[in-house]
């Protein structure tokens, strides 16, 4: 099988209040299966999320973020919705365990 290497985008964590942006960690774009693939520090090691796109209209792509459970073995349980977005040059999602704050990254 032939590995190419994956392009990482940054991604921040955007202060709803001060509109502030500090780093958040890395996406990466899986092109076998069309998403992303989220890994931000602060998120917790089992759980795997991803930006999922569903639709794309008038220049405007909409997504799906999926949390994914990981069990003792390193597969994946289960995906679950946690929120959709929609984006153009940019995204910002809603994660519901971080209200205060959104996650930002630029679609390339």
């Amino acid at each position: 099988m032939n590995k190419t290497k994956q392009e990482a985008i940054p991604v921040f964590w955007e202060n709803l209040k001060t509109k502030k942006r500090t780093f958040a960690g890395l996406a990466y774009f899986n092109t076998n299966h069309g998403h992303y693939r989220l890994k931000v520090t602060t998120f917790n090691k089992d759980e795997l999320y991803y930006l999922v796109p569903k639709a794309a209209q008038r220049g405007a792509t909409y997504f799906e973020i999926q949390m994914a459970q990981r069990i003792a073995e390193g597969r994946i349980l289960k995906r679950t919705t946690v929120s959709d977005c929609v984006g153009t040059k940019f995204v910002k999602m809603d994660i519901p365990e971080y209200a205060n704050q959104k996650l930002v990254m630029r679609l390339q």
